[in-house]
């Protein structure tokens, strides 16, 4: 079946890590993007939409420079070699994406679908708290 977009409902018109681009989906909602992913993927870029492949068990972030109706602002921290975050609840509440645990995944750049890729059957770590 492959990517479907997720579509919003009501819409609106330093330091490199060591472990590389890292993407955690949060017991909060939100979706957090270590300093690498940021810095790999998100220059001169403060939105991302999302995207699940639910037959493959993937997430897919396709970031971009303008706001679209159906993307997300992208909050970079201000301190240095800091990530960013996504509030987007209805996302993942959408697609049942909300883990009862903060888990990280590595995060790869799929160049046919224009989307920095996380494998949801393959997390790196998940949290206790």
């Amino acid at each position: 079946m492959g990517f479907k977009k997720f579509t919003k409902k009501g819409g609106k018109a330093s330091g490199k890590s060591r472990m590389g681009p890292r993407i955690s989906l949060r017991k909060s909602g939100s979706v957090g993007f270590n300093h690498a992913t940021v810095e790999e993927y998100f220059e001169g870029k403060d939105y991302v939409e999302c995207f699940h492949d639910a037959v493959n068990q993937k997430v897919g972030f396709h970031p971009n420079e303008d706001e679209t109706n159906d993307s997300y602002k992208v909050r970079k921290s201000e301190k240095e070699s800091h990530g960013a975050q996504v509030n987007c609840r209805a996302f993942m509440n959408e697609f049942d994406l909300v883990p009862e645990k903060t888990t990280r995944y590595k995060a790869e750049w799929d160049s046919d679908q224009e989307l920095i890729v996380i494998d949801l059957t393959d997390p790196d770590h998940i949290y206790n708290s």
